[in-house]
């Protein structure tokens, strides 16, 4: 007999700013701007943007204590901090720190995983290595927070359309169980809990996408700011090709087989960070039907580092989610390509 860790998401939690930009809105700022959106076509789709005085750690807390209320929790129950974000409340301290004070913690492990795009599954995975390798039970308190629209060119047809600001929290546990290896279970015996990811980078985009001043290689200086080039969300270069499908599904096939799945067997896909015409694309080449796809890209746009957390906070919000459930979270963005893991739900 062996003790074995399994991690399983507690509660999930949400943020969003407080300025609602609608597909009007866009429409006046950049006319050009519509027929190129994620939407195009579509008026009924919408963003949160920050207004002046909120911040990234503004989010994070507001996220963070709702899972934390959800699960009937305080920060002092915390016994690991990690925020996923591509914008930092500083350069330094780390803005896991900042949001560590705001929550009144005691000493634990905080710490920035900062990734863009869909930066929160690497993430994920991290916490979920962490806690599965605990001597003893532990809960970690995971936060995805963006707030890109604070760096756009309110005149850049290519990035205003898609952005979304906002934040989304999961609390994540381990416990000790007595058993053959798999840890918590459903009434019919399968393995519950965050099972494991397959994240991968190319580094494709890393030179034609982004926010290319404030670090050491370019500090922010007042001809960076007059140009008024490198200091904002940028396109250098050309879109990139549309993700690969059927490598992303043989990826999806793979991931799924190291834990006895496969398509058929997903409950819910809950997509981030991709395009409508490729998610229905790669669920194609899976012989899956769209029916099982949840995203909240019409409502909340692309949003970084916090899309797959409010992604998942939407479907648990709205009763989607039923225990024992194959789950699969997938994204991608700049320099990474598919990054995907697998939940089963309980």
């Amino acid at each position: 007999m062996t003790v074995s860790h399994s991690v399983t998401i507690t509660s999930t939690g949400r943020a969003l700013p407080s300025r609602l930009i609608d597909a009007e809105a866009v429409r006046r700022m950049v006319p050009a701007a519509l027929p190129l959106g994620p939407d195009a076509g579509d008026t009924a789709w919408s963003r949160y943007w920050c207004a002046a005085h909120e911040s990234t750690v503004d989010l994070a807390e507001e996220a963070a204590l709702q899972a934390l209320e959800r699960a009937g929790l305080t920060a002092a129950d915390i016994d690991l901090l990690v925020v996923a974000t591509d914008t930092p409340e500083y350069i330094l301290p780390a803005t896991a720190a900042v949001l560590q004070e705001r929550l009144e913690m005691r000493a634990v492990p905080a710490f920035d995983l900062t990734a863009s795009g869909d930066g929160f599954l690497p993430a994920l995975e991290v916490v979920r290595g962490y806690l599965a390798g605990a001597s003893a039970p532990q809960r970690a308190l995971l936060v995805g927070a963006s707030t890109l629209s604070k760096y756009l060119d309110g005149h850049d047809h290519r990035t205003v359309p898609y952005i979304g600001d906002g934040a989304g929290a999961l609390l994540l546990e381990v416990g000790q169980r007595d058993n053959d290896g798999d840890g918590h279970r459903t009434s019919a015996g399968a393995p519950v809990g965050v099972l494991g990811s397959d994240v991968r980078t190319s580094a494709r985009d890393v030179h034609t996408f982004g926010i290319f001043a404030g670090g050491s290689r370019t500090p922010v200086t007042h001809a960076v700011i007059d140009a008024g080039i490198q200091n904002r969300l940028r396109w250098t270069g050309p879109m990139p090709p549309p993700l690969p499908v059927e490598a992303c599904a043989d990826q999806l096939r793979a991931l799924l087989a190291r834990f006895g799945l496969e398509p058929a067997m997903v409950q819910h896909w809950l997509w981030a960070q991709i395009g409508d015409g490729a998610v229905a694309a790669i669920m194609e080449a899976l012989g899956e039907e769209m029916a099982r796809v949840h995203s909240t890209r019409s409502a909340l746009g692309f949003t970084g580092s916090a899309c797959t957390p409010l992604t998942l906070d939407d479907a648990v919000t709205r009763g989607l989610l039923a225990t024992g459930d194959v789950v699969v979270l997938a994204g991608a963005g700049a320099g990474r390509d598919l990054c995907a893991t697998v939940v089963r739900w309980g």
